[in-house]
């Protein structure tokens, strides 16, 4: 057991899973024990908060390697150009009115990538910049969700198979900003970037179970959904509105107000999660995004 274990104290969140982690620095996770401690917390609680973290970017994509290895995202102009591991979150731009980072992501309820082949297991987010107001992230565990259907629902949702992809939430995403007049860096896929998306195609049972604790989670999705296997484009497009509405009611939810320093990492295996919306004409938001691979669900 590494020292840093040892002071680590658990404080739950939120009825059934989240916990803020104090009394550790995340820049001393070098020691076996602590890393599988760490693990071993988001297998239970599913979300970690750390507060008061003091992160360089070469912390963040140290601390981040070992959880897993790294994956680029795939729009490569909201990357940190000095550590492209980083993707950013932000309203800021440069002198030329080029965004600095994606100002518009994560603004419906979803898994991270979920149509990529290769699992996005955990995410880290490191706060540099927050508003004082807004900006929160809003978690849904979907094991809880699925703990709480009544059997006869279960047994129906075990025979569901859906198919996610990255191009139908990417275009999904920009033609919902462009109808609400928002601005953003969304242009159309083309070329290397439009054949990358089209490798983020998943097809997957909407009933999964974690590899390490065996429990039982719904893999949802909004913009990023394209159909169930056997029912009609509709049908299906009410079903997983459904689902997505049920799994992210307040029963199931922890809402994350950021401060300066926070780092929060989550297993996407059981989750969805949503950005809250913020004054980005008044205030500032710089938030540095990882995303790691890991064992994919069953």
């Amino acid at each position: 057991m590494g020292d840093g274990e040892m002071s680590m104290r658990i404080n739950p969140l939120a009825d059934g899973f989240a916990a803020e982690v104090t009394g550790y620095d995340l820049r001393t996770m070098d020691d076996r024990g602590d890393i599988d401690r760490v693990i071993s917390l988001l297998d239970e609680h599913q979300v970690l908060v750390f507060r008061d973290q003091h992160l360089q970017p070469d912390d963040q994509i140290a601390i981040g390697r070992r959880l897993g290895p790294l994956q680029f995202h795939i729009l490569d102009q909201f990357r940190l150009p000095s550590h492209p591991e980083i993707y950013v979150l932000t309203n800021l731009k440069d002198e030329t009115g080029r965004p600095l980072g994606n100002a518009n992501d994560g603004i419906t309820w979803h898994t991270d990538l979920a149509g990529d082949v290769k699992a996005r297991v955990y995410t880290l987010l490191y706060g540099v910049e927050v508003p004082p107001e807004g900006g929160d992230t809003l978690f849904a565990s979907t094991q809880l969700a699925w703990d709480r259907l009544p059997a006869e629902k279960q047994q129906a949702l075990e025979r569901l198979v859906a198919t996610y992809s990255y191009e139908q939430l990417y275009n999904a995403r920009r033609e919902m900003l462009a109808a609400q007049g928002i601005d953003n860096d969304y242009g159309e896929l083309s070329g290397e970037k439009l054949a990358a998306a089209r490798k983020l195609r998943r097809v997957e049972p909407i009933v999964r179970r974690h590899p390490a604790t065996g429990r039982k989670g719904l893999y949802l999705g909004t913009l990023s959904f394209e159909s169930i296997e056997g029912m009609e484009p509709d049908t299906a497009r009410r079903t997983m509105e459904e689902l997505v509405d049920y799994a992210t009611g307040e029963a199931f939810r922890y809402r994350h107000r950021w401060q300066r320093g926070d780092v929060v990492v989550w297993d996407n295996r059981g989750l969805l999660h949503v950005a809250t919306p913020y004054d980005k004409a008044r205030h500032r938001r710089v938030v540095h995004r990882l995303s790691m691979e890991g064992a994919p669900p069953l």
